[in-house]
């Protein structure tokens, strides 16, 4: 398969994949008591219990939602360059976070059953930080792509 935005759509789904993985033994360590399925299952059905059911669809709406932004990873290498794609891949999952607790729920549910804990917030936080990164890894080793930061030249006028 050489499409790149199904690769970039893998590396994405790759990444919360991962993602998932780590919250699910946060939650087996109890160092957390939900996992982003539980959370977007509170956004889907405000003001529910998560049933089995709920839960597999909130989970479900993670992986789709972490392929489809593995595509907006690849654009922004594409654009911005692959040298320090790592880190592109670890701010941009950060930046998601961001969306992902504070901006969308307070659109859909500004006060949702379920809360999140610290301990939480933070491993949400490294959890997106970690899709990032792998999203941007798999993208790089499957286009097989070079630092291009010189590809995009700003000529200003004076």
């Amino acid at each position: 398969m050489k499409d790149p935005l199904l690769l970039s759509f893998t590396g994405g789904v790759l990444g919360t994949l991962v993602d998932e993985v780590i919250h699910w033994l946060a939650v087996w360590l109890k160092l957390a008591q939900t996992t982003t399925g539980h959370y977007l299952s509170q956004l889907i059905f405000p003001h529910q219990h998560v049933t089995l059911p709920k839960l597999l669809m909130g989970e479900f709406t993670h992986i789709l939602a972490g392929g489809t932004l593995g595509i907006v990873v690849f654009l922004i290498l594409e654009l911005s360059g692959y040298d320090y794609l790592l880190i592109k891949g670890g701010g941009f999952g950060a930046i998601m976070w961001i969306f992902h607790v504070a901006i969308i729920p307070n659109l859909i549910a500004p006060r949702p059953f379920i809360f999140r804990t610290f301990n939480e917030a933070v491993i949400d936080l490294a959890t997106h930080m970690v899709w990032g990164i792998i999203a941007a890894w798999f993208i790089n080793i499957t286009q097989n792509k070079k630092s291009n930061k010189n590809v995009f030249v700003f000529k200003f006028r004076r």
